[in-house]
C-alpha cells in the first residue's frame, strides 16, 4: 500500500511540475487561439509572444503584442 502512495504522490508530482513543459505544440496552440481572437481587435504583424512562469504555485502568463491600431468597434468580428 505505501509503495502505491508514493507512486500517486510521485505521479501528481510530475505532471504538476510538467505541466509547463508540454512541449512547443502546447504554447504554439494557445498562439494561434490568441491570433484567432485578437486579429478581431487590433491589426499587428507578427503572432502573440507569450511567456508562461510558475510562481508559488500560480502561473504568470504574459502576452506580448505590438499592435498598430485598433480596429473599428463598429464593424462587427467576422464568423470564421
Amino acid at each position: 500500500m505505501r509503495k502505491n502512495k508514493s507512486e500517486l504522490i510521485r505521479l501528481q508530482n510530475l505532471i504538476e511540475n510538467d505541466r509547463l513543459l508540454m512541449g512547443d505544440n502546447f504554447q504554439d496552440l494557445i498562439v494561434s487561439d490568441l491570433h484567432k481572437i485578437l486579429s478581431d481587435y487590433f491589426e499587428y504583424r507578427g503572432l502573440p509572444i507569450i511567456k508562461i512562469n510558475k510562481n508559488a504555485k500560480k502561473l504568470n502568463v504574459v502576452i506580448t503584442l505590438e499592435a498598430l491600431a485598433v480596429k473599428n468597434f463598429l464593424v462587427l468580428p467576422k464568423n470564421t
